[in-house]
């Protein structure tokens, strides 16, 4: 049950982390000035100074350039599937907790019957 509350609050911070890209996202723009990460906590502010051109890492260093609709295609896909995940993670912990409660009550029920 732990696991799965720890699970359940993982996929939650995702889905928040998602949301935050998907406004941010949104609200880029030629002549905008954004703060771009480096690392360990550093930004470095720049301006948008062309159309929006995303890489986007697709494993063992390998990076494609996606457009700004296809990079909202792709975290609308990411965000759905860790809704569904997060909704399958509470279904399973709603599942594990009645059958906890039903083996809580057997028990007390077979306690209260050799105590007679």
């Amino acid at each position: 049950m732990q696991k799965l509350q720890a699970d359940l609050q993982h996929f939650q911070k995702q889905k928040m982390e998602v949301e935050h890209l998907v406004e941010t996202i949104k609200n880029l723009e030629k002549d905008k000035k954004v703060l771009t990460p480096l690392g360990a906590g550093i930004y470095y502010n720049v301006k948008i100074t062309e159309e929006l051109k995303f890489m986007v890492n697709v494993g063992a260093g390998n990076f494609v350039e996606k457009s700004k609709s296809e990079i909202q295609k792709l975290v609308k896909v990411q965000k759905e599937n860790l809704e569904k995940v997060e909704k399958e993670t509470i279904e399973n912990l709603n599942k594990l907790q009645s059958r906890i409660i039903e083996l809580q009550t057997n028990i007390q029920k077979e306690i209260i019957q050799e105590n007679k």
